[in-house]
């Protein structure tokens, strides 16, 4: 079997700074929480996907990280630790994905019931 993932999100690829225009480029706007939380419902208990966040200056996506959906809600497991307030193996609650800003998804593919 093969493992087949999806993408949701702005665009892929590293911000710029442009000194000639003084501004940056190709930096995406985070996913609206709104839109970010029908996203996340998609998913099925035990998924694992990859968000690229903000988590640090410049501002813009400029980290990856994983979070897994539990019965308890997702849970942080970023290789670095925290994400946000929220330490490594911490659910994370609607508050903390408020005031994280997430970029883009990395998941798996949604499986229709006639495939398995």
């Amino acid at each position: 079997s093969s493992l087949s993932l999806s993408l949701f999100g702005g665009l892929l690829g590293p911000n710029k700074f442009t000194a000639m225009l003084g501004q940056f480029i190709d930096m995406p706007n985070p996913i609206p929480f709104n839109t970010l939380t029908d996203k996340l419902n998609e998913y099925k208990k035990g998924d694992v996907i990859q968000i690229w966040v903000d988590n640090t200056n410049p501002p813009g996506p400029n980290h990856f990280c994983l979070i897994r959906k539990t019965d308890e809600g997702w849970i942080n497991y970023n290789h670095n630790g925290s994400l946000g307030d929220v330490k490594f193996g911490d659910p994370i609650s609607d508050d903390d994905f408020k005031q994280t800003k997430i970029y883009k998804i990395y998941g798996p593919e949604k499986v229709n019931d006639e495939d398995i």
